[in-house]
């Protein structure tokens, strides 16, 4: 190329070069003059931690002020996504950190748990609580490996006394993305911990106290240099109960005494439940269900073994033993049995159907009517007063007939019976009071269900016969007997929905 077609083109791009340098000077000063107070703002914001500072929970106590429920400070590890130079490279190696200790913690449980929080990626998530100090030296150690990765200390929950009265007490938990939707008003964060049951879940809004917080300066690698701005929490407010600890202490020893001598004779015995009230003032003195619960394996990540005692499954499910989460006392029915026989004997005494000193019942061992339900003894003749000391059947099945099966309903109601107790624990449930609207609803859906399997079996049967069969004699013999069949079954559903739907003698003498 000659020079003299090479200097226009030199000339030309001199000239884009000083365009180029001319737009990016005059940016820099746009930069310099206009946004230097807000960069500087976001250079501040880069190193300045905000750190939320955890409210204690407000202590429970017996009625006496012996402590139930109380907290204890410790090391909690969490990562604040923000700060997450590479998110892949961090989780892999911190979970290669944890996993001797912690093998639940995997990759794909921290993701997920950094995805939940969605819009609040800025709030720290909690991975783990009560970490300890091997650990979280561990960790320090490491901190310019692991940026994002932080160890703080905050109060966490404990119960001193193990599983005393765990049912009771309740436990807490981490709080659910659903939960935080529901109780806006109450500034709660995924890392929040909120009472699941018992007493912490009734009083939540009165235990929870008010979270602070504190601006920290940290160094380029994450570490605190200074305390710039402290807001100190606020704890909630103690709550005094009207459980009596030494009470509590002997019924649930007592009750597991008595659970090891059922199981000698009968190993499925393994459930059972005991409230003690004062009768003067209706205050609840102890409450126990066993298996009992232990409100410490709910603070973190319960394991399998224990989330298996709480909801066994598979092999391990017993319908007689269903697990340990359930508080037995409020929140499970069960036929009442004997206790049940002043209801009766008070709504035939009310009705007029009976003189408590004069009229008698001749009790040999079973009563007259069938299904002739037994008695536990031959009690002779007896009387309202001699039948109830003696708690004979036969005697009560007797004032049930004569009170009928509205009178006793009417006396329960009045009683309570068949309502709940409004007890200050959560999800308590109603007893049950039979009556004929109450069977023939249960049991109209079952019967119908089951007659309905039958006559879909029936067909099946006799459509593979024919479909097998060509002879026309052979076939015709086969729809007789099809015709024959089915009308012995729906003889028999008429039977069955009458007797099972249709309230009979005998449920009058069952209830009493």
């Amino acid at each position: 190329m000659k020079p003299d077609e090479v200097r226009p083109r030199l000339k030309w791009y001199s000239y884009m070069l000083i365009a180029l340098l001319s737009i990016l000077l005059v940016r820099l000063a746009v930069v310099q003059l206009l946004f230097n107070a807000e960069y500087q703002a976001k250079a501040k914001e880069n190193r300045v931690r905000l750190v939320p500072i955890k409210a204690p929970r407000g202590e429970i106590y017996d009625r006496t002020g012996r402590v139930l429920a109380a907290n204890e400070l410790v090391y909690t590890l969490s990562l604040n996504y923000t700060a997450m130079s590479d998110q892949s490279e961090v989780v892999a190696h911190l979970v290669s950190l944890l996993q001797p200790t912690y093998p639940e913690i995997t990759e794909q449980l921290i993701n997920e748990k950094i995805s939940q929080q969605e819009y609040r990626l800025f709030e720290p998530v909690v991975l783990l609580r009560d970490i300890p100090w091997e650990l979280v030296i561990q960790l320090e150690e490491r901190r310019q490996e692991l940026p994002g990765v932080l160890v703080d200390v905050e109060p966490l929950r404990n119960y001193p006394e193990g599983a005393l009265a765990g049912h009771v007490l309740g436990y807490i938990h981490s709080i659910s993305p659903e939960e935080i939707d529901q109780e806006q008003d109450y500034k709660y964060s995924l890392s929040s911990l909120i009472g699941k049951s018992g007493v912490e879940k009734q009083y939540e809004k009165e235990l929870r106290g008010q979270d602070g917080a504190r601006n920290v300066e940290v160094d380029s690698r994450g570490r605190p240099v200074r305390e710039l701005v402290t807001l100190e929490p606020q704890q909630g407010n103690n709550i005094y109960l009207t459980l009596d600890k030494d009470l509590q202490q002997v019924m649930e020893k007592s009750m597991e005494n008595m659970l090891a001598t059922l199981q000698k004779n009968h190993p499925r015995a393994r459930v059972a439940s005991a409230v003690l009230l004062n009768v003067k003032t209706g205050q609840v003195l102890a409450m126990c269900s066993l298996p009992a619960m232990y409100p410490d394996d709910w603070k973190g990540n319960i394991s399998t073994a224990r989330a298996a005692y709480y909801f066994p499954q598979g092999a391990e499910y017993d319908p007689m033993n269903p697990g340990a989460f359930l508080n037995r006392a409020i929140q499970v029915s069960y036929p009442p049995g004997s206790t049940f026989k002043p209801i009766t004997g008070m709504a035939a005494l009310e009705s007029g159907v009976v003189d408590a000193g004069n009229d008698y019942v001749k009790c040999s061992g079973a009563y007259w009517v069938a299904p002739y339900i037994r008695c536990w003894g031959v009690h002779g003749h007896v009387n309202y007063y001699s039948g109830m000391a003696g708690s004979c059947n036969v005697y009560f099945q007797e004032m049930g007939r004569r009170a009928g099966q509205e009178g006793i309903v009417r006396m329960a109601a009045e009683f309570g019976l068949g309502s709940k107790t409004g007890i200050d624990l959560p999800y308590e449930v109603a007893g049950l009071l039979p009556t004929p609207e109450w069977k023939k609803e249960l049991n109209d859906l079952l019967i119908n269900r089951k007659y309905d399997s039958l006559r879909k079996q029936l067909e099946d049967k006799y459509q593979q016969l024919m479909n097998a069969e060509s002879d026309p004699a052979a076939l015709k013999k086969l729809e007789a007997q099809k015709k024959n069949e089915s009308a012995q079954l729906e003889a028999q559903y008429r039977i069955d929905y009458n007797w099972d739907t249709n309230w009979q003698a005998f449920d009058t003498f069952n209830m009493s």
